[in-house]
């Protein structure tokens, strides 16, 4: 027969190792092994306070799964982002042109991602960058702007191929000015859409 020394112990093998083997004793149920009577087992503290705990948790997890959830994934993919940012500018232009990217992303309901591989893909990063048709900036857009607006402008614009597209690969083409066209360029932006996705 397991001997009990102390009440710590009683504890532990009451709900953790023992299986009651119970007996009649003032016409009560009462565990032989545990030394532990029905009503003291049900209603003592530790008891109780699991149960609470797991219907507590079990609440919480049932009515706010989305919120949590959300969150975690914003900061995965702003992490991923800047990691796959960095490798073109310093990680504090990575954490600041990222920032810029989320929130006209938000504002225009387009992924963040697509729209940094757009970005990179356009000018690699460089606020600075001209091509010989006169785009400008890191978005590559017809206005000098600063980086936070051009990222902004570029966003609307891809929203608005993106309105009257087929497919997002298209209104990328239109963006670059293809057309509305799937191409080597799309093709490209799409494939380190992926590659961040993965991270």
């Amino acid at each position: 027969m397991l001997v009990i020394s102390s009440e710590s112990s009683i504890k532990e093998v009451s709900y953790m190792r023992c299986h009651h083997q119970w007996i009649k004793y003032r016409h009560q149920p009462f565990c032989v092994l545990c030394k532990s009577s029905w009503r003291r087992f049900f209603f003592q503290r530790t008891f109780v306070t699991s149960i609470a705990s797991i219907l507590l948790a079990s609440l919480l997890t049932l009515t706010f799964p989305t919120s949590f959830d959300a969150q975690e994934a914003e900061n995965l993919v702003h992490t991923k982002m800047i990691v796959a940012a960095a490798k073109y500018v310093s990680v504090s232009q990575a954490i600041e042109y990222t920032d810029y990217m989320i929130q006209a992303a938000q504002r225009y309901g387009i992924s963040p991602i697509l729209l940094l591989s757009l970005n990179i893909t356009e000018s690699e990063l460089n606020h600075q960058a001209k091509s010989h048709l006169g785009y400008r900036g890191i978005s590559q857009i017809p206005e000098n702007l600063p980086v936070g607006k051009a990222i902004m402008r570029g966003a609307q614009i891809l929203r608005d191929k993106m309105s009257v597209a087929d497919s997002t690969e298209e209104a990328i083409g239109a963006y670059k000015g293809f057309g509305f066209i799937t191409n080597a360029h799309t093709r490209k932006v799409m494939r380190l859409k992926r590659e961040i996705e993965t991270l």
